[in-house]
């Protein structure tokens, strides 16, 4: 039963007892992009069997070079494509496909997990899951990658700082790069991605994580430690659940085919001319006045400075948003 798993039995790190331990333990994992597809493939292939896939996006041509999906799967549902790839490596595993966009409404669906990992592209999302872990008493591992750098931190609810103590101030939109305005390497992810793993099997198995915020940049091959403490004035930690009550990114359905208006949580002003200098550089772009219009294959999306944006030829509300976050960090 365990020869599939005999190489890293021999480490020493993981016993016979770890691995029935991890076969029935559960993850749900938020975002199968570039990060949440590769440790997807690591975890199902380290004896893990239980695992929700959630995401609102589809594969695209440009995702291949650093996602874990085929030419075959463009078109398709990340989350369905990647349970179709981790059945295949186990076929005893027990993996479930959700196509949708993880909000404050639906986000009750992860109570039973065991731990929950961040493979998303946007704060709003993050600082939901964070609410929620934090008052649930769920751990999770927050993950994020951009250029040659990544950053992660398990967030252990009551032993270690939260999210909302290392982002105390709130992260307006557009003040983040995204992969589409600073790139990346596929490196990153993949170093992401093992590194995000190994913390997994730790707190799953019941052993000891590793703490703090940890920074890579992956090109450089520099690390950056910082030993995050608790805040005492942390409205999670303190049983206050900001973004369960607050107002979330609202996507209204235009006449017209295919079409959607997005407006962020927050009204804000941006500098579109940022945008436009950051954008030209993988996208037709074009500034008129205080409307960017950027198009990015067959979708068309026109950015306002009050945060807002208008996104024409995708097929749904996730799809609209995915998009939206790919240009505005959110």
């Amino acid at each position: 039963m365990f020869e599939r798993y005999s190489r890293q039995i021999a480490t020493g790190k993981i016993t016979i007892n770890d691995q029935k331990i991890l076969a029935k333990k559960r993850i749900a994992v938020i975002g199968v992009g570039a990060i949440g597809s590769l440790l997807c493939g690591l975890l199902v292939r380290a004896g893990v069997k239980n695992i929700t896939l959630i995401d609102r996006d589809f594969v695209e041509i440009s995702n291949l070079a650093r996602q874990s999906y085929f030419e075959k799967d463009v078109g398709m549902a990340k989350a369905d494509a990647l349970k179709k790839q981790l059945v295949d490596i186990d076929s005893s595993a027990k993996i479930t496909s959700i196509v949708a966009d993880i909000d404050k409404d639906m986000i009750g669906i992860l109570k039973s997990f065991d731990l929950i990992l961040d493979g998303t592209d946007n704060m709003e999302t993050r600082c939901l899951i964070n609410d929620f872990c934090m008052k649930n008493n769920i751990p999770w591992i927050y993950s994020a990658a951009i250029g040659t750098t990544y950053t992660t931190m398990n967030i252990i609810p009551k032993k270690t700082a939260c999210f909302e103590c290392i982002f105390e101030k709130e992260i307006m939109p557009g003040t983040l790069d995204t992969c589409e305005t600073a790139g990346i390497l596929n490196s990153t992810n993949t170093q992401l991605a093992a590194h995000v793993v190994v913390e997994a099997i730790k707190i799953l198995t019941g052993k000891t994580p590793s703490l703090g915020l940890y920074y890579f940049d992956v090109w450089n091959h520099e690390r950056t430690y910082a030993n995050v403490k608790m805040r005492s004035y942390c409205n999670a930690c303190n049983g206050k659940y900001l973004h369960f009550e607050g107002k979330k990114t609202d996507v209204v359905a235009l006449c017209g085919n295919d079409s959607y208006q997005i407006k962020p949580a927050k009204l804000v002003k941006l500098d579109l001319s940022v945008f436009f200098k950051k954008l030209k550089k993988t996208m037709d772009v074009e500034l008129r006045g205080n409307v960017l219009h950027v198009v990015d294959g067959d979708v068309k999306i026109a950015l306002f400075a009050d945060g807002r944006a208008i996104v024409k030829n995708v097929k749904t509300v996730g799809q609209s948003k995915a998009v939206y976050s790919k240009i505005v960090s959110v």
